[in-house]
């Protein structure tokens, strides 16, 4: 009669694996169920009004108490009238600068020529010029030409696309 030979190694190491397996299950199973015993506050806390706070806006205070009061997923709330912000988020009003109005410029026709020597008919307040890439019609600089389009760059680096204008407009 044979004898049937039974590999050991891998048959102990499968029960090992299951094992630690039925281990890590059983405490993540405890850990979920049973609970810490949460700490008792040390002392009640000194509610600070409006002024001590420095609140952007002090008549929100008492919405955001009985905001926190209400359960915020009772179907009947609503959203308050009011925005809430934080205690130094006032709005910045942000200063209006002085924009000088740059003299219309208007395009009356482009050439364009390889190589760089596109030039453009332009019109302004002192009169009609003709215009070549690089040339100054009062603060701005023609930088490129199109076929019916010129682009002037400003002194601060914005760029102007100017259109000829279509006949009859």
């Amino acid at each position: 009669m044979k004898q049937l030979r039974v590999i050991t190694w891998p048959l102990r190491v499968a029960a090992g694996g299951t094992l630690a397996a039925v281990v890590l299950v059983s405490t993540a199973g405890w850990r979920a169920t049973h609970f810490e015993k949460m700490p008792a506050p040390s002392a009640p806390s000194k509610e600070k009004n409006a002024a001590e706070i420095g609140a952007y806006r002090s008549a929100l205070i008492s919405e955001l108490d009985r905001a926190v009061d209400v359960d915020p997923f009772h179907p009947e709330r609503r959203r308050p009238d009011v925005r809430y912000e934080l205690p130094g988020n006032a709005p910045v009003e942000k200063p209006q600068a002085v924009v000088a109005v740059p003299d219309p410029i208007e395009l009356l026709g482009t050439v364009v020529i390889a190589g760089g020597r596109s030039f453009a008919m332009c019109q302004t307040s002192a009169g009609t010029r003709v215009v070549h890439i690089g040339d100054k019609v009062g603060d701005f600089t023609l930088t490129s030409v199109g076929q019916g389009n010129a682009v002037f760059v400003s002194p601060e680096g914005k760029a102007m696309s100017v259109s000829v204008k279509k006949t009859g407009s």
